[in-house]
This record gives C-alpha cells, structure tokens and sequence, in this order.
C-alpha cells in the first residue's frame, strides 16, 4: 500500500510537467528563427524556442577538406565558412 501512494504522489506531482521538458530540459527562451554560432556549430531557435543544431562545420569541413568555422560575419547570418590559408576568412 506504501508503494501505490508513493507512486500517486510520483505520477500526480509530474502531471502538470511538459513531457518536451522532461525529455529535452526547460526551453530556452530564444526568439523563434533567431540564428547563432556556439563553437563550430550553427544553431537556430526552433518554434519550441528551444536551440537546434541547423548547420556542424565540422561535418562540412569532413565532407569539403580544409578548415571551416561557424561566422556571423556579414549579412549572410550564422552560418559555416571556409579558412583561406592566410587565416582570414573568406566570408
């Protein structure tokens, strides 16, 4: 009997949860279509407002040869741009 009230209190304390922040953690307050760099990783805020991966420079450099970084120079917004050998990008 103990554990069935354990598991009422258990299930009706996660009643109000929201399954998408249980599985992906809380939301991240960004504006939805807003676009940044975190590292070599291009994000965009999805309509969840939640940070997805939208562009890996890593797997664009694997696929291209030569080195590629996340650049938000520009008007293009963030997005995956090559190295030229001098170090200055070509963006």
């Amino acid at each position: 009997m103990k554990s069935l009230v354990v598991l009422v209190v258990a299930v009706g304390s996660c009643a109000a949860c929201d399954p998408d922040d249980v599985v992906l953690g809380p939301k991240d307050g960004c504006d939805v279509g807003a676009m940044r760099c975190s590292g070599r990783v291009v994000e965009a805020c999805g309509s969840d407002q939640r940070w997805v991966v939208a562009q890996d420079c890593d797997e664009v450099q694997s696929l291209s040869g030569g080195l590629w970084i996340c650049d938000e120079t520009g008007d293009a917004g963030p997005h995956c741009s090559p190295l030229d050998t001098d170090g200055g990008d070509n963006g």
